[in-house]
């Protein structure tokens, strides 16, 4: 609310920036007029996650820097990887979120009453973006670590994304949430930088 920028960063504190990083956000958010919000790839940021976006069990993966790599050669690895530099996406995750000043002058500022606490908030501020004519993007060629988990442990995080997740739902309606699962985990572009990055990996 104090900032007077063009342009605003959300980075959560339990994440590792690499090189260039920010003039690549920059860049990407300048690039079009209808672009309000971007984020880059990371190691644990549900669809915005590399190399991959779920675990053994089923649940969000935290991937861990391939053995023998630093994190920048590994983001080096992913910039290389990306085909394309911007990917249309639904939501974003809220670790790190590069937001244009006309977004928060159209649809206002996170909705601290009903996510009082976090969790939640950046999936609605998404979803009020695009519903106010906005474009969410992710930047493929940009990779940010995250720790994940550590503002409030595990079984905090649980009770937080069950009780927004439950707000969202009455909000949005569950046909949403399905609706964006299947968009993100089909793709294309996605699937192209996971597997140019597991390849690159090897190689």
């Amino acid at each position: 609310k104090a900032s007077t920028s063009d342009y605003k960063v959300l980075l959560n504190s339990d994440t590792e920036v690499t090189e260039k990083w920010l003039s690549k956000l920059l860049h990407a958010a300048s690039s079009d007029n209808s672009i309000g919000i971007v984020g880059p790839l990371s190691n644990a940021a549900s669809w915005q996650s590399v190399p991959h976006t779920k675990n053994k069990n089923g649940g969000w993966a935290i991937n861990e820097i391939p053995q023998g790599h630093s994190l920048e050669f590994f983001a080096k690895i992913i910039e290389d990887s990306a085909h394309m530099d911007l990917v249309d996406t639904p939501i974003l995750n809220g670790f790190c979120m590069m937001i244009k000043k006309e977004v928060i002058e159209r649809i206002g500022y996170f909705d601290e009453q009903a996510f009082p606490a976090g969790y939640g908030e950046e999936n609605d501020f998404c979803f009020r973006a695009i519903d106010s004519g906005f474009s969410l993007k992710i930047l493929v060629n940009t990779y940010i670590h995250h720790a994940k988990t550590k503002s409030f442990g595990v079984s905090k995080r649980s009770e937080l994304v069950k009780s927004s997740n439950d707000i969202l739902r009455k909000r949005y309606g569950v046909e949403r949430f399905q609706d964006l699962e299947v968009t993100l985990s089909k793709n294309e572009d996605l699937i192209a930088v996971r597997s140019n990055i597991q390849k690159n990996i090897k190689g």
